[in-house]
């Protein structure tokens, strides 16, 4: 743990020549492709794209490290706000909150929009978000009448059924990987915004990984299930971004060369899933198992 620390504190905090030589070498690659051959979009603009991509990151890493000190001198002055910062469930708490919101609206709409347009991939996504929906609800629900690691028990019930949730989602994620090859359906971002969306979906990522490691220590099954899910929900957020991203460079000559990367990283996304649900589902058996049996000896 020690040692992938060091090194994810290498790759998204280098000295800063590498900083400075990122951004003059991203000015230069998005040059080349949007303004001096804004025609010839292919591998080139690929690579300049992940390049970029990484410069955002790490100066997104630099700004907030230089901002945070400032930051939280301003907000622990504020009760509410440092409870949030300070307050791991309690943030948790809320978050659940937020999510379950942003993926009943996003069913919501992908549904409405599926069944008036008759559109398979807007019904696909829908059920995605309905999957995301259910496993947020009953989490929150179980919050809002417990406290995080009171119940042990009943928490890994929770923590196993959510690993069952994320087997049955997984069937939608193949519909929509399908859906993406053999229609060219993808997800599409306007203009500047998939460059964010690529921060987001990067910045997702590697805080879903710290925060799944870190609430394992919580000892709430609950809160590692929700962390669980929001690392999911990232992955599939690269994807999604994979799919903006060849669609907006997209050119007829590298259609194999694109169905080949989104094949790959949508069987590697969907691997990773079906292996998590697997270990959470086999992790809270042997676990309620051991309550059952040897409830002394349970934690």
């Amino acid at each position: 743990m020690k040692r992938f620390r060091q090194i994810m504190h290498h790759v998204f905090k280098p000295h800063k020549y590498i900083v400075l030589a990122s951004v003059l070498v991203t000015l230069f690659l998005m040059l080349e492709v949007f303004i001096v051959m804004p025609q010839e979009k292919g591998t080139f603009a690929y690579i300049s794209y992940l390049i970029s991509a990484y410069s955002f990151i790490i100066i997104s890493v630099l700004l907030w490290g230089y901002l945070k000190k400032h930051f939280l001198q301003i907000v622990s002055k504020n009760k509410f706000a440092k409870r949030y910062i300070f307050d791991l469930s309690f943030r948790s708490h809320l978050s659940l909150y937020l999510s379950l919101a942003i993926n009943f609206f996003f069913m919501t709409v992908n549904l409405g929009t599926g069944w008036y347009s008759k559109s398979v991939w807007f019904i696909t996504l829908a059920f995605y978000y309905c999957f995301l929906a259910v496993m947020r609800f009953l989490l929150l629900r179980y919050a809002n009448k417990n406290t995080f690691g009171e119940n042990i028990f009943s928490e890994w019930r929770y923590y196993r059924f959510c690993g069952i949730m994320l087997l049955l989602m997984n069937i939608v994620l193949v519909g929509v990987i399908i859906l993406v090859l053999q229609q060219n359906k993808g997800f599409e971002y306007i203009g500047m915004l998939i460059y964010v969306m690529a921060i987001y979906a990067f910045y997702s990522v590697i805080i879903s990984i710290i925060n799944v490691i870190r609430f394992r220590k919580q000892g709430s099954p609950v809160l590692s299930a929700s962390k669980v899910i929001n690392l999911v929900v990232a992955l599939v957020a690269m994807f999604a971004l994979e799919t903006a991203m060849l669609s907006q460079f997209d050119t007829r000559h590298d259609i194999l060369f694109q169905h080949t990367i989104i094949a790959i990283t949508g069987i590697a996304i969907w691997t990773i899933i079906f292996a998590v649900a697997i270990f959470m589902i086999v992790r809270a058996t042997l676990k309620l198992r051991k309550y059952l049996y040897f409830p002394s000896e349970s934690k």
